[in-house]
């Protein structure tokens, strides 16, 4: 079967059907399994932080996400964790059909001030230089 020939069309409502269990299939293997695991543990965390102040999670104001991230950051929460909590609510939004509240205003301003107060830039490290690379590939040598 040549890759340039036409797939064949599904006909009727069992067609249709088939086809969109297989795009299920496809978007829950969009992203690796521990990154799903990952989300739901970020987004179940959300949705305890907000069911404990009265707030609602779905869909969140950007004023409760704003409010979380804070509370993240005076946690301690680490910086990647906080990203990946945000792209986890950002996530199941979109996945519900509503905006984002990650893209506000509000939200990227909060988060920006965390980043430049916690100085999140990534520590640099000393290049290779060629004495040490000659010296790890001695030992491979042969002869």
């Amino acid at each position: 079967m040549s890759s340039g020939a036409p797939l064949p069309v599904p006909i009727g409502e069992e067609g249709l059907q088939a086809v969109a269990a297989r795009a299920r299939d496809y978007a829950l293997k969009a992203k690796a399994a521990n990154t799903v695991r990952a989300y739901r543990a970020d987004w179940r965390d959300f949705v305890a932080w907000c069911e404990e102040r009265g707030l609602q999670p779905l869909p969140a104001s950007p004023e409760t996400v704003a409010l979380y991230v804070a509370h993240l950051a005076d946690a301690g929460r680490k910086a990647s964790t906080i990203q990946r909590r945000l792209s986890a609510i950002s996530q199941a939004h979109q996945a519900a059909g509503h905006e984002s509240p990650t893209k506000s205003a509000a939200v990227r301003a909060v988060w920006a001030g965390i980043r430049r107060e916690r100085g999140t830039a990534q520590e640099g490290k000393a290049p290779v230089v060629t004495e040490d690379i000659r010296a790890m590939v001695r030992p491979c040598r042969r002869g």
